[in-house]
């Protein structure tokens, strides 16, 4: 059960039953200027949070594989593994914020989303402030599924956003 904030998206795919393999959170900036961190991402379907599994590295346990465009000061998979205390985050690493997160649910696997849920950074102010999220079948091209823009955050807060 859902019992995070709920703030309605903006030009949602998922509306005509688009399902995509490929998610990906595109930030832009924190509320600090730094770099962005989250501790958790769910592709949410339903009442189901995705990956309905407990990642423990990049690449398991198979067919998931989270991926994100810096790595440097914490691993892709840590915003998949269901850890939300010790320091298990994972962040842009880049000043300014901009990154990517990505998941891939596996061939055959692909879901009609109907939110995103995150659970922000233990220092707030590195929680996204704006974003897209996305969503892809080839992992090249992307449909924005919901876009956000000056959203502060407390710590750890869980934020859920429709599609």
């Amino acid at each position: 059960m859902l019992s995070a904030t709920q703030l309605v998206g903006f030009g949602g795919s998922t509306a005509g039953g688009t399902a995509y393999r490929y998610f990906q959170m595109n930030a832009t900036a924190s509320n600090d200027g730094t770099f962005v961190a989250l501790t958790e991402m769910y592709v949410v379907v339903g009442d189901t949070e995705h990956p309905t599994a407990t990642m423990s590295s990049n690449t398991a346990p198979s067919p998931l594989v989270a991926s994100a465009s810096s790595e440097t000061n914490g691993a892709a998979w840590y915003a998949f593994n269901d850890v939300i205390s010790g320091g298990s985050t994972w962040n842009t690493g880049s000043v300014g914020g901009a990154g990517y997160l990505r998941i891939d649910l596996g061939s055959g696997n692909e879901v009609v989303a109907t939110a995103v849920k995150f659970i922000g950074n233990d220092t707030a102010v590195r929680s996204p402030r704006d974003w897209t999220f996305e969503g892809s079948n080839d992992a090249s091209s992307w449909d924005v599924l919901n876009s956000q823009t000056g959203i502060s955050w407390t710590s750890k807060e869980e934020k859920t956003f429709t599609l």
